[in-house]
């Protein structure tokens, strides 16, 4: 057999042989070059593994070599194959027996340079624009007070405690609900997009934090997702953009309706009013404080003025004062009849002395006329001045009887000013209690409308005096107190104590 029939080989046999060779000389190695004959974005996205070719970009030549990226690596590649992309490739040499073709199995693949990237990102962003995506006057006001923050990023990454811990910190009261979603890889734009629409529909969130913590610049490139972008731009409930670090920016800050640098920057802005109200509180309850009591002391000075007024114009104050006025005419007119009834018993006693002294008979009669006449113009005096007086005294009491109706009626006019006033002075307390809710417990004890009502009495001697003064009755003396619904008590005076002095007598 000749040489050259001796290294003759099957096609199989030469497959497997080159297959040998090359497989255990390229089993790991890295190559750099041009992504070329890839499918479009759509395709890429619905496929679960990768065919496409590398190419070198040097224009050098047209050398080009197969890829194949298995489904398990290709979940792992933070961006899609697309064609012009500069990358690094690395994997292994591999080749398929049925054809004999040369192919480079991928396992993993990163950018050789942020070119294309910078290129698609400058040139969606102007598209955007140009469609008015992020015109200022679409950006609508974060609320000052959420009740419900919505947190969208991963569940496992650094940015959501940054949030959480800046949120938790301002004291804030409501809740915080969070959205996981994937934040780097090609499937993070679906994962982003699924849960910001999940969360327009709930409806239940003021505001939502989109987001994560920084990464390079392909890590971060999902966040420049047309699709995410305009999503965030529709959305319902406003949006705070937070990606990466203070030097990193994407489309989504500038769809957004507010973005912050940081993640910990958006945590600290979404409750900033939460967190200044809080350093505040201690100023706002002393002024609280402090308005309450001048308007409580307001009303108290108001109702004892009314209660002074009230007193003044007591009914029973002005009927004790005509008692008073008729207890001196009674005195007046009883001190007259024994003046005139003296005065004439000294005319009596004075002629009776005369008479004795002159004895003719004549003398005696005139006298006795002069003494009869006397007694008689004595009496018809003492009639008429207890006429007179008799009609004073009437006319007082018609007096006094007239004016009572006009003193109840000021008496319940009074009364029902003091309802009034009490029920504005209470309708004032509620209002200002529903507004410093949170304070009530610590002011309660301070109401004014738990104050008592003091009742009122009068106490009169057995002759009717009123007693001003324990030194105006004796021990053993019977005492009359009339209570403010006219009903009467009578007592009997069992000890008096005025100072350090006490005197005692038992019954």
């Amino acid at each position: 057999m000749s040489e050259l029939q001796k290294n003759i080989y099957s096609v199989s046999n030469l497959v497997r042989a080159i297959k040998k060779n090359l497989e255990g000389e390229f089993k790991d190695i890295t190559v750099v070059g041009e992504i070329t004959n890839s499918k479009d974005r759509d395709l890429l996205e619905r496929s679960a593994y990768w065919f496409f070719s590398i190419k070198d970009d040097t224009g050098d030549g047209d050398s080009q070599i197969s890829c194949y990226m298995s489904g398990y690596y290709a979940a792992k590649a933070n961006f899609l194959p697309l064609n012009g992309y500069k990358v690094i490739l690395h994997g292994k040499v591999s080749v398929y027996e049925k054809s004999g073709s040369l192919r480079l199995n991928v396992t993993s693949m990163q950018f050789a340079g942020d070119g294309k990237l910078r290129e698609e990102f400058l040139r969606l962003q102007k598209k955007l624009q140009e469609e008015g995506l992020f015109d200022p006057g679409l950006k609508r006001q974060i609320p000052s007070y959420p009740n419900t923050i919505g947190i969208i990023t991963s569940d496992s990454g650094m940015a959501l405690g940054d949030i959480i811990r800046q949120i938790v910190s301002s004291r804030f009261g409501g809740r915080i609900i969070l959205y996981p979603a994937i934040v780097q890889g090609i499937s993070a734009p679906e994962s982003l997009i699924s849960q910001l629409r999940r969360a327009n529909s709930d409806g239940v969130c003021d505001v939502l934090i989109i987001g994560r913590g920084g990464g390079s610049y392909e890590e971060l490139f999902c966040f420049n997702d047309e699709r995410l972008v305009r999503e965030v731009r529709n959305s319902v409930i406003p949006v705070i953009s937070a990606v990466g670090h203070t030097e990193d920016h994407c489309l989504c800050d500038d769809a957004a309706d507010y973005f912050c640098q940081t993640p910990t920057a958006a945590g600290a802005y979404v409750v900033d009013v939460y967190r200044s109200l809080c350093s505040r509180l201690p100023e706002i309850q002393d002024w609280l404080t402090d308005y309450i009591f001048r308007k409580v002391e307001q009303l108290r000075t108001l109702t004892d003025r009314c209660e002074l007024q009230l007193q003044k114009k007591n009914p029973e104050n002005t009927i004790d004062a005509c008692r008073s006025i008729l207890n001196d005419f009674q005195h007046r007119l009883a001190t007259s009849v024994r003046n005139t009834v003296t005065a004439g018993t000294g005319q009596l006693n004075s002629l009776t002395v005369n008479l004795h002294r002159v004895s003719p008979l004549q003398r005696i009669a005139v006298g006795r006329e002069n003494l009869l006449s006397a007694e008689k113009t004595a009496k018809l005096h003492v009639e008429n001045r207890l006429k007179n007086l008799t009609a004073e005294l009437d006319r007082i009491e018609n007096s006094l009887l007239r004016s009572t109706p006009d003193i109840l009626k000021k008496q319940k006019d009074l009364e029902f000013m003091e309802e009034k006033l009490h029920g504005a002075a209470e309708s004032f307390l509620n209002r200002a209690g529903s507004r410093i809710d949170a304070l009530a417990v610590k002011l309660s004890a301070m109401n004014p409308l738990l104050s008592s009502r003091f009742a009122r009495s009068i106490t009169t001697s057995a002759d009717g005096r009123p007693l001003s003064s324990a030194s105006s009755v004796n021990v053993g003396d019977t005492i009359t107190t009339v209570l403010t619904d006219r009903s009467r008590i009578i007592s009997k005076v069992l000890e008096i104590r005025s100072g350090e002095n006490q005197h005692r007598n038992g019954l």
